[in-house]
């Protein structure tokens, strides 16, 4: 949809213009439909369990993150200021990304070393 968007001149030439255009496409794209897919790919063949709780957090972190990004765009598109503290709100965000790949990753290492080794 974003692509067709662009084949228009004016939003082609706009996204050239405004970099935070480009940056939320290649977030929207890298870190929303790639890392989830690849996250259902792993979870559906067995190699990774997957909470609800840390797909939440994921995808508020993502969410959030993205609309900030495409925000600021905006702002810089109709030349109004961005809200003030806007880095470390986008900072703080952003956090939940990795603090929900973390909490993913612990999640499945808790199976690993849990089980006990049988003797022989």
């Amino acid at each position: 949809m974003l692509q067709l968007l662009t084949s228009i001149p004016y939003f082609a030439e706009l996204t050239s213009q405004i970099i935070d255009f480009v940056i939320g496409y290649l977030h929207l794209n890298f870190i929303g439909i790639v890392s989830l897919t690849l996250f259902v790919f792993l979870k559906e063949f067995g190699l990774l369990k997957l909470s609800k709780i840390w797909v939440r957090v994921y995808l508020l972190g993502f969410s959030l993150s993205e609309i900030l990004i495409f925000y600021k765009g905006f702002c810089n598109w109709q030349q109004l200021s961005i809200i003030n503290n806007y880095y470390l709100i986008l900072m703080l965000v952003s956090s939940l990304i990795p603090i929900a790949v973390l909490g993913i990753f612990i999640q499945n290492l808790k199976p690993i070393f849990s089980t006990q080794p049988t003797l022989p």
